[in-house]
């Protein structure tokens, strides 16, 4: 099978869609097409869609990338085209942008757009990703000091390093390690002075810049008590799947797709968006359970995921092979449908 993969030109960079890639290296043959929004205007797309088209594709998928979806589906059998839309990216889009994908196929790697689309009247597959857990808990997280990561990205919006030091106050953090990478080139200088202004506080401030290694940031990250979500909306939110599959305690806006990954008070902390500082005291006890909690959920899933990956890998090839739906929220449906299938059978 010959594939044409259209992906965002940040992956590139920070590798987050490399376990949807590989799967597809598994299924055929894959041709890689980048795009970023910030080239609009520029011809990039009508470049993008020629190269498209002339590569007599048996599969074409647009991961986040709609806009240049939007060119291309119309040249193309409908058959052949699967769209991957990210949370993130959805958010702010109604009902009459996708109205304009009728008839193609959606994976979908949030249970909150899954069931937009489905609204939509849109042929979407909910799949939940999970990464693979370290091999033990590690104790320290719990029993260590109380230390906290933040990769602030969005220094401008409401969930910011001053937002998450006062938490970190609140959750008696000792350390507070901060990864000072903001999304935009614009943010930083607001970012260095935010860092000036709170380091003479009472909780250390430990600043770090971009690695090539991603090694070296896993070093980073790992072995701290708490993991800060770095966005209030996300896509698939890889920063807190693999925190979760380390053990640490997530602390995140009660928003997509955090709420889909994390249990409140059962695996990680959930706050409301607009009250960030209405969060539990936390003793010794209740963060080993709590992180304990986490890295359960975190091997429950991702045992999930594995057996799930050959439902996706049918669903790209269109081999017409029948599923039993495996998002657990939906659970309770398969049972009807079950057990009216039981009855049925015996007479």
């Amino acid at each position: 099978m010959k594939i044409a993969y259209v992906g965002h030109t940040a992956h590139n960079k920070t590798l987050s869609n490399e376990f949807f890639t590989n799967i597809l290296k598994d299924i055929g043959e894959v041709r890689y097409f980048s795009y970023s929004p910030d080239h609009d205007g520029d011809g990039a797309i009508d470049v993008l869609t020629a190269q498209i088209l002339d590569g007599q594709y048996d599969k074409v998928i647009f991961w986040q990338t709609e806009e240049v979806a939007k060119s291309v589906v119309p040249a193309l059998d409908q058959r052949r085209v699967i769209l991957v839309p990210m949370w993130d990216g959805a958010v702010t889009r109604d009902g009459n942008f996708w109205h304009q994908f009728q008839g193609l196929r959606f994976i979908s790697f949030s249970r909150k757009l899954h069931e937009t689309l489905l609204i939509c009247g849109l042929r979407s597959s909910y799949f939940q990703y999970f990464s693979e857990p370290a091999p033990e808990l590690d104790q320290n997280i719990a029993a260590g000091e109380r230390t906290a990561f933040f990769w602030e990205r969005r220094p401008s919006e409401a969930l910011n390093l001053s937002v998450v030091y006062e938490q970190c106050s609140l959750l008696q953090v000792e350390k507070l390690y901060l990864h000072a990478v903001p999304d935009f080139t614009q943010d930083m200088a607001q970012q260095r002075l935010r860092i000036l202004q709170l380091n003479g506080e009472s909780i250390p401030i430990f600043v770090s810049g971009w690695m090539e290694d991603k090694s070296e940031k896993e070093a980073l990250v790992s072995g701290k008590t708490f993991y800060f979500a770095p966005r209030s909306i996300e896509g698939i939110g890889m920063g807190v799947v693999e925190a979760l599959a380390r053990g640490q305690i997530v602390v995140s806006p009660d928003n997509s797709t955090m709420n889909e990954y994390i249990g409140h008070l059962s695996s990680g902390i959930l706050y409301e968006p607009k009250r960030p500082f209405d969060i539990p005291r936390l003793t010794k006890s209740e963060i080993k359970k709590l992180s304990e909690g986490a890295y359960a959920h975190a091997r429950f899933g991702y045992e999930r995921w594995l057996k799930d990956i050959e439902r996706l890998k049918s669903m790209i090839r269109s081999d017409q092979r029948r599923w039993l739906a495996t998002d657990y929220g939906a659970h309770f449906s398969n049972q009807v449908a079950k057990r009216a299938h039981d009855r049925l059978r015996s007479g």
